[in-house]
């Protein structure tokens, strides 16, 4: 008997506790929908682990919580969101903050349970994933429909995040800031861009016309690639830039393949790579380039030789536009272009303000004879052109140049400055301006001068007979004695 009385109390004192934890844990549901856990200036609804609201002005207006799991903030005005409010959310695992009118993140986060966030239609235009540095468990990262011009890395960031989405608006594919996406699609285990196929590039400048509606992730991938092989490192500090691409060329399998997937277009290839390795003291070429540099410009150095142009050296097979002013390439450098491959590919060479005295113009001459068309632009100017008069080279030079009139851009800036005729720097008039006595400064007198000479002495000589004979007639009667001897 006692037995089941003491069974009976303690059941009735368990039936008691439960209905007191219940009571009190509707009453702190109840109060989770109170308005002292919603703000009262914004219409918003709360749940035991999630607030939504919209219409606020500031996070200021969210109370405390260690329940909340889920915020979603929609339609609000939040220019810069100052992410310390958000520390009173410690419990916090998805963040929803769209439309919002966000262009900025300010203070120090930290959250190791935070593994969404949305910030979709916001107003970024640069994002930059150190401000996420303190949400250690952070997966997934929407930044869609934002004015984004870039996307800045920080690698502890990237390392933990899955999934990105950047859909919503075409991206300047020429930012090399932008080139850490492609590294993190190759991280293991597997990354995602969301809507890859749809997160397109767009055409900023009408030399990157064909980056226009490709992928990013395939431009970025090139971009990378020609990074790692571009000779930026210490001596020669060079940058390298991504002009152009296109789908390339398809073998007969692989065209077989595309078409049995349903088609589509092939890999990218970097058609057009221009390197830039101006003004850095350089006594030599880089010793390669990225694969298909089409431009080189290094110019104002202090270069001796063609070296790698002319033994096509990794990264130079493709080259076609070289710009070599203010250099120290002489006569015997330029000779050695003779019978290289690039003398016959090039369209653009500029071998202004070095110490050319000569050129090889015969090897010219043949290559452009061969491929007049692709050639565009030759420049000269500014060397110590050698004029001479017992050189052959002073006088066929100046009729070449003259020949030549549509390819050499700067024939102005071509004067004499080398041979027993000059008077120093090429500061004189232009070489194509010179007459041959000008040239060699003394009274010169030319074969066509002689036989000028000579048909004005006759006409002299018989104008004076002629005057002679006829007063001798009016005199004497008498007639000249060549027609005294004509046969009447």
């Amino acid at each position: 008997m006692l037995l089941n009385l003491g069974i009976f109390v303690v059941w009735a004192v368990y039936a008691l506790s439960s209905s007191w934890v219940s009571a009190t844990s509707e009453a702190s549901d109840a109060g989770l929908n109170s308005s002292t856990l919603c703000p009262s200036t914004s219409s918003c609804t709360c749940q035991s682990s999630i607030i939504q609201c919209s219409g606020l002005s500031s996070l200021d207006l969210l109370p405390p919580s260690s329940l909340t799991e889920q915020l979603v903030v929609l339609d609000s005005q939040l220019p810069l969101l100052n992410v310390t409010r958000l520390q009173h959310l410690p419990q916090l695992r998805h963040l929803e903050l769209t439309n919002c009118s966000i262009g900025g993140i300010v203070g120090t986060w930290w959250n190791p349970h935070l593994q969404d966030i949305n910030l979709a239609s916001n107003n970024f235009t640069t994002f930059s994933l150190n401000s996420l540095d303190g949400l250690l468990g952070l997966r997934t990262l929407n930044l869609s429909a934002n004015p984004l011009q870039s996307v800045l890395p920080h690698p502890p960031v990237e390392a933990r995040l899955q999934t990105l989405d950047l859909t919503g608006r075409h991206w300047n594919c020429t930012e090399h800031a932008m080139t850490w996406l492609a590294a993190w699609l190759q991280r293991s285990p597997p990354r995602l861009l969301a809507g890859e196929s749809e997160t397109l590039c767009e055409e900023t400048r009408k030399q990157y016309r064909t980056m226009d509606g490709r992928r990013l992730v395939d431009v970025l991938r090139l971009t990378q690639t020609m990074l790692d092989q571009c000779p930026s490192a210490p001596p020669f500090g060079c940058s390298c830039d991504l002009i152009q691409v296109d789908v390339a060329p398809a073998t007969p399998a692989a065209a077989a393949s595309a078409e049995s997937e349903g088609g589509g277009e092939g890999p990218l290839i970097a058609v057009i790579v221009e390197v830039y390795c101006d003004n850095r003291g350089l006594t030599e070429f880089p010793p390669w380039l990225p694969e298909n540099t089409t431009t080189l410009y290094i110019r104002n150095n202090s270069l001796t030789d063609f070296g790698p142009v002319i033994g096509n050296h990794s990264g130079y097979q493709a080259l076609t536009a070289l710009f070599l002013d203010g250099n120290l390439l002489e006569a015997e450098d330029a000779n050695r272009l003779e019978g290289s491959d690039f003398i016959h590919r090039f369209s653009i060479l500029s071998l202004s303000r070095n110490k050319l005295q000569t050129l090889p113009l015969y090897a010219f001459d043949n290559a452009f004879q061969k491929r007049s068309f692709n050639v565009d632009s030759l420049f000269l100017g500014g060397n110590p052109w050698l004029c001479d008069c017992d050189s052959a080279f002073t006088f066929s030079f100046r009729t070449w140049l003259a020949s030549q009139h549509k390819l050499i851009r700067d024939r102005a800036e071509i004067r004499c400055g080398a041979g027993a005729l000059s008077t120093g720097p090429p500061a004189g008039p232009p070489l194509l301006t010179l007459s041959r006595r000008k040239l060699c400064g003394g009274p010169q007198i030319s074969w066509w001068d002689v036989a000028i000479g000579l048909l004005a002495t006759a006409v002299i000589v018989l104008m004076l007979k002629f005057a002679y004979d006829v007063t001798v007639y009016r005199r004497t009667g008498e007639l000249p004695l060549v027609v005294r001897k004509l046969p009447w």
